[in-house]
């Protein structure tokens, strides 16, 4: 009887796909779309109004997962992007290209693009380098380099701060950073700020991703109890509007079944997880596709049902082979290295042109001073009757002084000129 209530529980979860129709698209009114996106980017003039219209097509074939029209039409958006020196026009047609990318799993290509948008814009629009940082944050969080999402989630806070946005969410990006890394205090001192932040914040107050963090949080600090009453109520919240929560959807339900596994609770635990794997098959998340078919497949082994346990197995390793592959990763590595070493070598390009300014700053105080006291001793010499060593002493003290200025204003050419030989700067 058990088995049967828990493939009951299975199908249940299964028939996910026939009911969420509530990302379903009208096909009907985007093949309109898109012929008046055509007809626009006929007639288009101008480099913005055509890469809106580039924009417009990758959406539409996107949203009716025609991936390879929509990769068609972004990278004309993005070569568009190369010849624009417009930081918006930049940003959207190198934004986009990346998240296509992406989604064909090249996520150094994706990364190296989101770096060359971010050379480019530099401090043209710190709005925009903001959202290219959470891209990138979000790039290394989908690759679980976590260090590198911890380090991408600061700096999009503290730009942020800057900037005084009203966008929310940045403590919440990284708590889940800290929490990957295991880092279990830090990530629940950040979830509860992001969780406060969200009672007053009338942009982030219906959101659930606050108390999603906090039933994970709880659920990795074995507070079972408290965690599924979060995951409860995240779950109601779901169900009032689950178009808005599409992304989250997958990762809601496999966390609650991880808690109802906890609690022994099986059977809910398969329930949720079929939920979790459905969702996450409906809506082409894949990377929650990955965990979830591992989830499945390590809760069908407790139940001793080893053909299921071994058919989401298999999907589990098909999708990581296809996402994760070690080429890939190690290719995304050195992508992250040499934009390290980049970035190593533009603070020491900074601080040496600080250096230089400084140094500047006092050969140009010596340069005002020298005259000025060499002025004040020849007028002082002129006033007094007496002629005293003193003022002779001082004459000879600024003939020196101004020889020794112009032996430092010279010294960097002589030394070039010269290679560093002793006697030839001597002379």
């Amino acid at each position: 009887m058990r088995i049967y209530r828990l493939m009951l529980y299975l199908l249940l979860g299964l028939n996910i796909k026939s009911i969420a129709q509530f990302s379903h698209y009208d096909t009907d009114s985007i093949k309109k779309a898109i012929k008046l996106s055509k007809d626009k980017l006929i007639i288009a003039k101008t480099v913005n109004e055509k890469i809106q219209n580039y924009l417009d097509l990758e959406h539409h074939y996107g949203s009716i997962n025609k991936l390879d029209s929509a990769y068609y039409y972004s990278s004309h958006c993005y070569e568009l992007g190369k010849k624009s020196d417009d930081p918006q026009n930049i940003y959207f047609s190198y934004s986009h290209m990346a998240n296509t990318i992406q989604y064909f799993g090249d996520y150094t290509q994706s990364l190296n693009i989101l770096l060359e948008a971010e050379n480019r814009i530099g401090n043209r629009n710190d709005t925009l380098v903001y959202y290219i940082y959470s891209q990138i944050r979000s790039l290394y969080r989908l690759t679980n380099d976590y260090k590198n999402q911890l380090k991408y989630a600061f700096r999009e806070k503290d730009l942020n701060d800057k900037l005084k946005f009203t966008y929310s969410g940045q403590n919440a990006s990284i708590g889940d950073a800290y929490q990957n890394l295991n880092m279990i205090d830090s990530a629940l001192y950040y979830f509860n700020k992001d969780f406060e932040i969200s009672k007053s914040d009338k942009n982030y107050k219906n959101s659930i991703i606050p108390i999603i963090n906090l039933g994970e949080i709880n659920l990795r600090l074995n507070n079972n109890e408290i965690s599924l009453s979060y995951f409860r109520t995240a779950i109601k919240e779901y169900k009032k509007s689950p178009d808005n929560f599409i992304d989250i959807s997958s990762e809601l339900f496999r966390e609650t079944s991880k808690c109802f596994k906890k609690i022994n609770q099986k059977d809910s635990a398969l329930y949720y997880a079929s939920i979790s794997f459905n969702l996450a098959d409906f809506h082409a998340l894949y990377n929650d596709l990955l965990q979830s078919s591992k989830h499945l497949s390590n809760i069908f082994k407790e139940f001793k049902m080893i053909d299921s346990a071994y058919y989401y197995q298999d999907i589990y390793v098909r999708v990581q082979d296809s996402l994760y592959s070690n080429e890939k990763l190690n290719s995304l590595n050195i992508a992250t290295f040499n934009q390290n070493i980049r970035e190593e070598n533009l603070k020491a390009e900074l601080k040496s042109k600080k250096e230089e300014r400084e140094r500047n700053l006092i050969l140009a105080g010596i340069g005002v001073f020298i005259p000025i006291f060499i002025s004040l001793v020849f007028f002082i010499n002129k006033k007094t009757k007496t002629k005293s060593k003193l003022f002779v002493s001082l004459g000879i003290a600024s003939l020196l002084m101004f020889f020794e200025f112009i032996s430092l204003l010279i010294h960097p050419y002589v030394e070039v000129y010269t290679h560093h030989n002793v006697a030839l700067m001597y002379v």
